[in-house]
């Protein structure tokens, strides 16, 4: 059990985004349901990632950049 990791334990997906200052993006929904979470795990760029005012589908997820540049960042979403 020692090796486990964290999506070992957790409903979700993780992905890898690119989102440009002040923008959003759509990323395609990998899931069988709505997540109710995210989780920045790792980013590159001074920007804030947030919801965008979108609601979540079954079939995309949308983040925010709130930042001044563009940010890279590895998210994880979940139920």
């Amino acid at each position: 059990l020692r090796k486990l990791n964290f999506s070992n334990n957790w409903e979700g997906f993780e992905k890898d985004i690119e989102i440009d200052a002040t923008s959003s993006i759509e990323i395609r929904n990998e899931l069988q349901f709505i997540p109710s979470r995210y989780i920045v795990v790792d980013q590159t760029g001074n920007g804030l990632i947030t919801r965008h005012t979108t609601a979540w589908s079954s079939n995309y997820l949308y983040l925010y950049n709130n930042g001044s540049v563009s940010v890279t960042a590895t998210v994880i979403f979940l139920k």
